[in-house]
């Protein structure tokens, strides 16, 4: 049994003009459902300030575009 690192991170962009970057442990394979679990997840702001997440993830249902 094989352990895989994290190495691809995502940059999603919320239709109303926010940032937030993670990593993908879980999302919908259909395009309809539009979903996505981040974790290490920061919002990024559009000068390039991050803010960390006081949280272990954030589930994003919808209204993404990545």
């Amino acid at each position: 049994m094989g352990f895989e690192e994290k190495e691809k991170h995502v940059l999603v962009h919320l239709n109303d003009g926010r940032l937030i970057q993670g990593y993908p442990l879980y999302y919908s394979t259909k395009l309809e459902e539009e979903r996505i679990y981040l974790i290490d997840a920061k919002w990024l702001s559009h000068d390039g300030e991050y803010t960390e997440l006081i949280s272990d993830g954030i589930l994003i249902n919808g209204n993404i575009d990545m």
